[in-house]
């Protein structure tokens, strides 16, 4: 676990309810037909939004700029910290979620979780980024990285 901070984040791709199906299917189909803005990389990202209306994905790939473009959706993620779990997918993830519910009832005093609406396109709710660096440590060892937005709310 780590706490990091971040400048304002730029994502292209297509916000959807993943209703069992296949979440990348939109935008893997789009980038055969037309280019993304300029990415830093190739890395997947997953943007988890819980509202109480139903869970709904953003599944993009991290622009370099907050560019425009009429063929994907772009969502910019304010700046703020992030608290950074490792999330193993070679073994059970059940134990390490209850890792990170673990971890915020023991620092509920100093951090709470930021919730947002996602530029107004969901209702205001708790929210996760799930990073898989192809050519990295998911690439590598299955393992995901689980980025939570926080709020420091004691010094």
């Amino acid at each position: 676990m780590e706490i990091i901070k971040h400048d304002e984040l730029f994502f292209c791709g297509f916000l959807v309810k993943p209703s069992g199906g296949n979440s990348w299917e939109k935008y893997e189909k789009t980038t055969e037909i037309y280019e993304p803005p300029e990415l830093i990389d190739w890395t997947g990202y997953e943007v988890w939004f819980f509202p109480t209306e139903g869970e709904q994905v953003f599944t993009a790939c991290r622009q370099k700029e907050k560019i425009v473009s009429s063929h994907y959706e772009l969502l910019c993620i304010p700046a703020m910290e992030w608290v950074v779990f490792d999330i193993d997918h070679k073994i059970d993830q059940n134990p390490q979620y209850a890792d990170i519910d673990k971890w915020f009832a023991e620092n509920k005093n100093v951090y709470k979780r930021f919730l947002w609406d996602a530029n107004g396109r969901v209702g205001i709710s708790e929210f996760v980024i799930c990073r898989f660096d192809h050519d990295g440590k998911f690439g590598k060892e299955q393992i995901m990285e689980y980025w939570i937005p926080i709020v420091r709310i004691a010094e």
